[in-house]
């Protein structure tokens, strides 16, 4: 019998599964709202992606979309998440920093606003004010990524009263058996009021496969319901040892439900052993997933940035950009960091300096070994450094 190459016994690295054309829609129908400010924002975007790397030149006066983390934790501990091994205090986004980021996204025309940085910003209870302001200050394409928890009725009508453009879910799992092994309950989360703002239990049940599903679908009927075209909803899938046999099956179950479905490749990682390692150590351990096939083209710095809840401000939305840290929004006095805003930071020197390095291709090693890039490569090294 003809025995078949490692090649094709490995699993297909699927991407996406599309019901209609996300972007195309997108665009159609926000142009259709804000007219010739929305289909600017789309071309300065693309001339960003399509940039060639011999000419990084060209970068907008303000980012085109902006990242706020409103919580740094989540009320999920999902086994291939960053997040649920976070260490230290909960810290809330505050009051004063809402009102100053709103601010500046205002005065500088900030098109595209996004909720969840790596936390569960459903959890926090005044998320619905924050898209208030962010409606009131002219922003137009506003979405969430969110575990999908908190959809109950109220919140479903809340995301369709704030004019809420994307709605993605992460699910990672076709049954509930193998929902209840990746996602876990995070029992250190309950509710709690840091500062002058709340965070919301988890209703009874609520982290359940069959709920969740049933949540997704109720706000899709509702949208159609109202005869709107937006939000677009898509569920994602982290692929890992745990669910890659259920591919297809969460394929079959919502490629005639949602807008789209993504699929992303993640690695099973030993946080607790990771923690004890060393920074070198760490770093040193994700080479042979590259093999020589390093990072060496993002496009992020040149077009988004992330703010998390204690002010700090990093120029990619991935785990790892913690460690590329441009500086703080709010200042942190006691280590002498004085308070800057977002457009200072968009524009000081660390920023451009790490934008000449995407220009010359001499990276520093976080960028080097983002997990966030070649993915597909990299997931077929896996299994030789799971270790």
């Amino acid at each position: 019998m003809e025995q078949k190459s490692d090649k094709e016994t490995k699993p297909a690295y699927i991407k996406r599964v599309e019901k209609i054309n996300p972007e195309k829609q997108l665009t159609d129908t926000l142009t259709k709202k804000f007219g010739k400010r929305f289909s600017d924002y789309r071309e300065k975007y693309f001339k960003v992606l399509n940039s060639p790397k011999d000419n990084y030149n060209y970068i907008p006066e303000y980012p085109l979309n902006v990242l706020v983390e409103v919580v740094n934790k989540c009320n999920l501990e999902c086994i291939m998440c960053l997040t649920s091994h976070r260490k230290g205090p909960t810290t809330v986004i505050s009051d004063e920093m809402i009102s100053k980021l709103i601010n500046e996204f205002e005065e500088n025309n900030l098109p595209a606003l996004m909720f969840g940085a790596g936390d569960e910003p459903l959890m926090f209870s005044d998320i619905d004010k924050m898209w208030d302001a962010a409606n009131l200050a002219g922003i137009m394409d506003i979405f969430i990524f969110t575990n999908g928890t908190y959809l109950n009725e109220k919140m479903r009508k809340k995301i369709l009263e704030h004019k809420i453009s994307r709605v993605y879910v992460s699910l990672d799992a076709a049954t509930e058996e193998t929902y209840a092994k990746i996602r876990l309950k995070n029992k250190n989360i309950g509710e709690q009021t840091i500062g002058n703002n709340k965070l919301k239990i988890l209703e009874e049940d609520a982290n359940r496969l069959e709920i969740i599903e049933e949540n997704i679908k109720k706000l899709i009927e509702l949208r159609d319901i109202k005869g709107l075209e937006l939000p677009q909803i898509r569920v994602s899938y982290a692929v890992q040892h745990k669910n890659k046999h259920e591919i297809e099956l969460f394929k079959k179950k919502w490629e005639n439900v949602v807008d789209f479905i993504e699929f992303q490749q993640t690695m099973n990682i030993d946080f607790d052993k990771l923690s004890r390692l060393s920074e070198e150590e760490r770093w040193r351990r994700r080479e042979p997933l590259f093999k020589n096939n390093y990072v060496k083209d993002c496009k992020a710095p040149f077009h988004s940035a992330t703010v998390y809840a204690d002010g700090s401000v990093i120029p990619c939305c991935t785990f790892q950009g913690k460690n590329l840290t441009l500086g703080n929004i709010n200042g942190i006095p006691e280590l002498g960091i004085p308070a800057q805003s977002l457009k200072e930071l968009w524009d000081g020197e660390k920023m451009n300096e790490l934008r000449e390095q995407f220009r010359t291709g001499e990276l520093n090693i976080v960028c080097q070994y983002c997990l966030n890039h070649n993915q597909s490569e990299i997931f077929e090294n896996i299994e030789e450094v799971r270790k």
